[in-house]
């Protein structure tokens, strides 16, 4: 049986820990022995979904107080007092690599995060493949405070594949540290059956006018919530009937939900985070996505599987998923275009039910899709695939 080991930074509830989740399972149902090593904290919701075979370590256990014991943990080098991001800067790849991992795996992937890649980096490994995995445009934010780009550069080129979820993504890797071989374009799988399932939970959510709905971390920095809630209050003040309902929880929660408020934005309703988002989704009428930047976005790939029309600024992977417009409204990535999308789906009937029906043809467009194979096919060198 081949082993494959998954690194991340973190598993708390995101996009992007819902997809490690699912390709870990996608993994063990194809016959791999699958481990997941998390660096640092992670959410009993995101856990829950790892199918019982995969194995799952967690190595940084936050301590509060630091004790006359904690003092000495600390001259001992037991980093869990320390900032767990310097600890990982201040150690070099083949010592991370050698505290980290304890088996010898076929596949070595850093799931994202400049510090996972950095410890995949030093394998020494020989028989391992090592991928190194981008689910983001802004790739810059892989370099963190404290690291220099030529030092990201060299982490890079001692990893065999890198796999990015979008063409954009891959542009921006480009961009920064300048072309190479061997990166690849694999989008994110999701579960459709489930998700489908999922969505025919009921919900006591009473829908009191056209509903658009965002699910994501409420971070305003890459998800824009503050300028969505700024064309918000130009909608209300123009009379337009409608309401968003927002999933999701996140550090920039309190600021968001304040801004609302301020606003007089009684249209807009937090409904937290969600176990089964899906579930309010399907009774929605159409996705949301005011994002100044995204990967590949997972919320938006799961609002296709459940045939929901989508409205999205201009972001990494949408010209991709949607065929540059076909099958959802992508606007200009501003303020002026979230407003005049809103503003032309509640005022344009015929507009809205034609991307209502071009989302129930893109329904399947995951279906197809073989996770497993097609990363097999690219590290073991079949890379017509996926281009270089």
């Amino acid at each position: 049986m081949k082993k494959v080991v998954f690194m991340v930074p973190s598993l708390n509830m995101g996009g992007m820990e819902k997809v490690l989740v699912t390709y870990a399972n996608i993994f063990v149902k194809n016959g791999y022995d699958v481990t997941v090593l998390n660096l640092t904290g992670d959410d009993p919701d995101v856990i829950s979904g790892f199918n019982e075979n995969v194995r799952y370590k967690r190595y940084y256990s936050p301590v509060k107080n630091i004790s006359h014991a904690g003092i000495k943990n600390i001259l001992r080098g037991n980093f869990r007092l320390l900032p767990w991001k310097n600890w990982i800067k201040l150690h070099s790849p083949g010592y991370l690599y050698k505290r980290y991992i304890k088996e010898n795996y076929d596949f070595e992937i850093a799931f994202f995060g400049l510090e996972t890649i950095k410890i995949i980096s030093g394998s020494t490994n020989s028989h391992s493949h090592k991928v190194g995995w981008i689910h983001s445009s802004g790739v810059g934010q892989f370099i963190p405070a404290g690291y220099q780009k030529p030092y990201a550069q060299k982490v890079f080129r001692n990893i065999e594949n890198v796999f990015c979820v979008s063409e954009e993504s891959r542009k921006k890797l480009y961009e920064l540290f300048g072309k190479r071989k061997n990166v690849f374009v694999v989008n994110n799988p999701c579960d459709e059956d489930a998700i489908r399932n999922a969505a025919k939970e009921e919900i006591s959510q009473p829908k009191r006018a056209f509903t658009f709905i965002c699910v994501s971390r409420l971070e305003n920095k890459s998800k824009g919530y503050l300028r969505l809630f700024d064309v918000c209050e130009k909608l209300n003040r123009e009379g337009l009937e409608y309401e968003i309902w927002i999933v999701g929880d996140g550090k920039d929660k309190e600021t968001i939900i304040a801004r609302a408020g301020l606003l007089h934005l009684d249209n807009i309703r937090f409904l937290g985070q969600q176990s089964n988002p899906y579930k309010f989704m399907s009774k929605s009428d159409m996705y949301l996505c005011a994002s100044h930047y995204e990967g590949f976005s997972v919320s938006m790939s799961e609002a296709v599987i459940l045939g929901l029309p989508v409205l999205s600024t201009n972001v990494s992977g949408t010209r991709e998923l949607f065929e540059d417009g076909k099958y959802g409204f992508i606007v200009d990535n501003s303020e002026d275009g979230i407003y005049k999308g809103i503003k032309d789906i509640l005022t344009q009937p015929d507009l809205y039910s034609n991307y209502k029906d071009m989302a129930a043809k893109r329904m399947n467009y995951f279906s197809k899709n073989n996770k497993v194979k097609e990363i097999e096919r690219i590290i073991y060198g079949e890379k017509d695939s996926a281009g270089t």
